[in-house]
């Protein structure tokens, strides 16, 4: 999607917003609007040229027609205030604007879609012409392939590859190996295979977690000693080499990734302690024998449901 339809705005490798569309930008809170100069020598595929009105536009047509990444809940309203500015009117205050909506919404070119009533039924050309990098060129229903032609006149320069084909793949490692792809998502459990191989195998931070989420209101859960317990019973470093096989590391036990600049380094950490885990959970009065905890006669049972996509999830349950 990021390759056809650029955002006002981008991040960087260090997660810092930087200018797409938008040149600069700037929020007036008395006003509570976002105020965004745009780039003057951006086009459309089709050869139109890009304005703020395009911006408005776009503002305007999601609101009405909801696009699933971007929430307009707390946008009022959007205005073209000369070809290249354009104003975002807020309902109030809304942290995430510039993640959410100035870096996730796809802008649209105003006269190909003013005139769609259901974008969901449409997919004639016109709906594949944007402003980013790549143009469409073509769709393979038999194969499954997308195909894209960089576009001569980006305005941040021609793109340094000519052509992009997107394959379907049963078996990614296979299409790899055959020399059927260039690139490719690989699985953790690929990595040492197609390394040692002679393939270059690119990894960087992801900036997210995989959540054990507790139901707080089933017993014994909904106490708080039992779930730190079995904070300190879990061996998070025997969990990331075995599913993940070394390619991630422990997450925080916030929401929030250790990887990033907003994680919280007071948030209680619980590293491995199986002893003091089994402390907590007989000081709640259960007996540990034979290997399994019981209370009054039951035995302790939790059940876990996972997912099982991905090697994390497949690794789970062992």
């Amino acid at each position: 999607m990021h390759f056809i339809f650029d955002t006002l705005v981008w991040k960087d490798e260090n997660s810092d917003l930087i200018p797409l569309l938008a040149e600069n930008w700037e929020y007036i809170p008395d006003e509570e609007v976002y105020i965004f100069n745009l780039v003057k020598n951006a086009k459309w595929h089709d050869g139109e040229i890009f304005t703020a009105n395009d911006v408005a536009f776009t503002v305007e047509y999601m609101k009405e027609h909801p696009y699933g990444w971007v929430m307009l809940e707390s946008v009022d309203r959007a205005e073209a205030i000369d070809e290249h500015t354009v104003k975002i009117y807020m309902k109030g205050p809304y942290a995430p604007f510039m993640e959410d909506i100035g870096g996730s919404m796809p802008i649209l070119p105003e006269h190909i879609w003013k005139d769609v009533e259901n974008p969901m039924d449409y997919v004639e050309t016109g709906a594949f012409i944007g402003s980013g990098p790549f143009k469409y060129v073509d769709f393979s229903k038999e194969h499954g392939t997308y195909q894209y032609e960089a576009f001569d006149e980006y305005y941040l320069g021609k793109p340094n590859v000519d052509q992009l084909i997107y394959v379907k793949t049963g078996d990614t490692q296979m299409a790899l190996q055959l020399g059927e792809v260039d690139l490719a998502s690989i699985k953790p459990e690929m990595a040492e295979t197609l390394t040692k191989e002679g393939f270059v195998v690119i990894s960087g931070p992801h900036y997210w977690n995989k959540n054990l989420m507790i139901n707080h209101n089933k017993e014994p859960l909904d106490n708080i000693v039992f779930r730190q317990a079995l904070a300190y019973a879990i061996d998070q470093d025997e969990f990331v080499n075995k599913s993940l096989r070394g390619y991630g590391k422990p997450a925080s036990h916030g929401l929030i990734s250790s990887d990033s600049q907003w994680a919280n380094p007071d948030v209680l950490d619980y590293p491995y302690n199986p002893d003091k885990a089994k402390e907590m959970i007989t000081s709640l009065g259960y007996e540990w024998e034979d290997g399994v905890f019981t209370k009054n006669g039951n035995i302790l049972e939790l059940e876990v449901l996972v997912s099982m996509i991905g090697t994390g999830g497949q690794s789970m349950p062992d």
